[in-house]
């Protein structure tokens, strides 16, 4: 315990011995701990070996062992985590290699082990829930070896279209702050997975900026324009009080379209041990977002998600995952004097696979659509 202490402040050959004295009579032993710390060591230079597919700059501006400064085996520790926690790298070992003839310097070698970086899907499937679904993505996590993630998707089935480009620039500047953005087109039938009967067009585009805060937490904040428009809407209960706002019950078979600004802010932390298939550590995120005042619809929504890994066993072949998750939105201000709603398409939703025996969207209260009627009777 004491070298690994001494070894934080650059001591990496601090000696350490216990010297114990017994008396018989008392039937004690005084232990004498003599502790020689030896020279401070530093690090003349930094080396990565097994990166054939990623910059050198990409892992060394992971590192908070710099070179010229002193040994710290708890900085080395850190710098290992931080690059294993990168999408593209499988295994992270590192070593010290002392130099001839030098006492006070030595080299570190950190020995990588990359894995794909790029995902190329394409496929057709059939199920009871989705019909003939074809999809197509590309993702690359680690474009032309720049650490930037760049991503293009193509989604289809029964009840829905998607199209989607990303890109994100993970080191936009020196100190991590990354800059990305999004644009995306959907169409969306919502009679065919079990909701009220309407179809949405979504067009979205939008930046986001995040940045750290402290080593495991980052901040980020975004803002996104969306235009969605309405159609083939059913006067259910439920939504009944958004309908008298914005639908003309006279031409139930219009387009609306809505139009809105939308601020998010987030907040992660992460200690995973790896960035794929993590064995130990947890994460968690909470979200807010918002439309801006003067969007067509005015709401916010707050989410949270938190993950914790426990390995059962010391190889981390067997992992532990418990997860919670809680979601809550409303409207605020107000439209011709009625207090605004949550969007229904906003509803916070049973996905396909959250509970087994169950199709997505069939637990909770049914729709209820009333139908006008006459009574007939005889005074």
């Amino acid at each position: 315990m004491i070298t690994k202490y001494l070894g934080r402040f650059g001591y990496a050959n601090a000696k350490v011995q216990t010297i114990p004295d017994a008396n018989d009579e008392t039937k004690e032993v005084a232990l004498t701990i003599s502790v020689s710390p030896g020279k401070r060591v530093y690090v003349r230079r930094i080396k990565f070996v097994g990166n054939f597919g990623t910059s050198d700059e990409v892992l060394r501006r992971e590192l908070r062992q710099f070179e010229g400064s002193t040994l710290s085996n708890n900085l080395l520790e850190m710098s290992k985590t931080l690059i294993q926690r990168l999408k593209y790298i499988e295994s992270v070992d590192f070593s010290t290699v002392e130099l001839p003839g030098e006492d006070d310097q030595v080299d570190v070698v950190f020995k990588v082990k990359e894995q794909a970086s790029g995902a190329f899907q394409a496929g057709i499937s059939y199920g009871d829930y989705t019909g003939l679904a074809f999809n197509t993505s590309i993702q690359q996590e680690n474009f032309l070896g720049t650490g930037n993630s760049i991503g293009i998707g193509l989604n289809t089935w029964k009840a829905q279209q998607t199209i989607s480009l990303n890109y994100t620039d993970n080191y936009f500047t020196d100190d991590g702050v990354a800059l990305g953005g999004q644009i995306a087109y959907s169409n969306y039938d919502a009679s065919k997975v079990n909701l009220v009967t309407y179809s949405r067009k979504t067009v979205s585009i939008g930046p986001t900026l995040s940045w750290p805060v402290m080593e495991n937490n980052r901040v980020s904040v975004g803002v996104a324009f969306k235009d969605i428009e309405i159609s083939s809407l059913q006067p259910y209960d439920q939504i009944k009080r958004f309908a008298e706002a914005f639908i003309d019950p006279s031409n139930p078979d219009a387009k609306y379209d809505f139009e809105s600004v939308e601020a998010n802010i987030g907040w992660s932390r992460n200690t995973l041990n790896r960035g794929v298939f993590p064995s130990d550590g947890s994460s968690q995120y909470y979200g807010f977002k918002v439309s801006v005042p003067g969007s067509d619809v005015e709401y916010f929504k707050f989410n949270f998600d938190s993950k914790f890994y426990f390995p059962l066993s010391n190889d981390h072949k067997w992992t532990l995952l418990t997860r919670f998750e809680a979601n809550y939105g409303n409207g605020y201000g107000t439209l011709n004097g009625s207090d605004q709603m949550l969007p229904f398409w906003e509803n916070m939703q049973q996905r396909s696979n959250d509970l087994r025996g169950f199709e997505s969207n069939t637990i909770g209260p049914r729709g209820i659509q009333r139908e006008a009627q006459s009574l007939v009777g005889f005074a």
